[in-house]
């Protein structure tokens, strides 16, 4: 074969092969520019997710702190917290629920709904305390009211307040650990005014 042919052949063969990979890797980095995209989107839904589930954990610790408190508020303490509780929207939960389990992790899923069983038992545990002081105030054998403080604030400071506390701060930690990375309590972090 003439080499001129033959460099025409080589040059023409060259070409085509670096089209095709060129073509591949058009493929390739289009591919992998969307899954990037959808990664992007999966975490931007997380991070609004778990930022709502954040707002909703924190309202809940603060209105059971303010509804299950033993003592009376003096009127200017008592109109303060009802206004700082009233600044927030609660989310529909069935909105966040539905969120957290579309974008969050398993872990943090299994925690928040832990954390939601923990505060409905440390609120139906006041709740029974309370009623069994009604009824026996009902029976005319009042209890002395220091006994009523000192029922209701041992009720609130052990058992099922507890166990709704700790899991509570648990979501909050899984949270920061798969948004961060690492998870750590903060210190010296108290409720905003």
């Amino acid at each position: 074969m003439n080499q001129l042919v033959e460099a025409a052949w080589i040059t023409v063969s060259g070409t085509a092969i670096v089209g095709v990979a060129g073509f591949g890797a058009a493929i390739y980095t289009a591919h992998r520019s969307l899954a990037n995209a959808r990664a992007q989107k999966i975490l931007a839904e997380r991070t609004k997710a778990y930022v709502d589930a954040i707002a909703a954990v924190h309202y809940r610790q603060n209105k059971r702190d303010y509804e299950m408190r033993a003592a009376t508020l003096d009127e200017k303490t008592r109109q303060h917290a009802e206004a700082y509780l009233a600044r927030y929207t609660e989310p529909d939960a069935f909105e966040l629920e539905a969120r957290l389990i579309a974008f969050a992790s398993p872990e943090v899923v299994t925690a928040m709904q832990k954390s939601s069983t923990a505060h409905r038992d440390a609120v139906n545990a006041v709740a029974a305390d309370r009623a069994a002081l009604h009824a026996h105030e009902a029976s005319g054998d009042p209890v002395p009211g220091d006994q009523v403080s000192q029922l209701l604030q041992w009720t609130m400071s052990t058992g099922a307040r507890q166990e709704a506390d700790k899991a509570d701060d648990a979501v909050i930690e899984l949270i920061r650990t798969d948004l961060h990375g690492r998870g750590q309590p903060l210190p010296g972090w108290e409720q905003l005014p």
